[in-house]
């Protein structure tokens, strides 16, 4: 196996890099759907556009509790263009929701 040195990458290059991996991992048949990558990310994002506080992971009702204590939820989805899915939620104990949709190809954010 080759080593790379993904240090030298930009944080798109090694988000495009994920994708692909993603989709290889499909085609050899060792995941049947998207990883939690991009949820991940989208956590991140929100968290640095509400700012406030990640709350721990698997929290059902809430990611984030902001500043002034809103508690947001956050949802992403990773699908081909042309798919249309809802987003669920377990609960509704939360302030604001926060829902990222990305391109399964890209992982652009649509």
């Amino acid at each position: 196996m080759n080593q790379h040195n993904l240090s030298n990458l930009s944080d798109g290059d090694l988000v495009r890099l994920e994708a692909r991996l993603r989709s290889e991992f499909q085609h050899r048949g060792l995941t049947r759907t998207s990883s939690d990558l991009m949820g991940e990310i989208a956590e991140y994002a929100a968290h640095r556009v509400y700012g406030g506080q990640l709350l721990s992971p698997g929290n059902p009702s809430a990611d984030i509790k902001d500043s002034d204590g809103h508690r947001i939820q956050v949802k992403s989805r990773t699908l081909d263009p042309m798919v249309e899915r809802h987003f669920s939620f377990g609960s509704w104990d939360f302030d604001v929701a926060v829902c990222l949709r990305f391109d399964r190809a890209t992982n652009k954010l649509q």
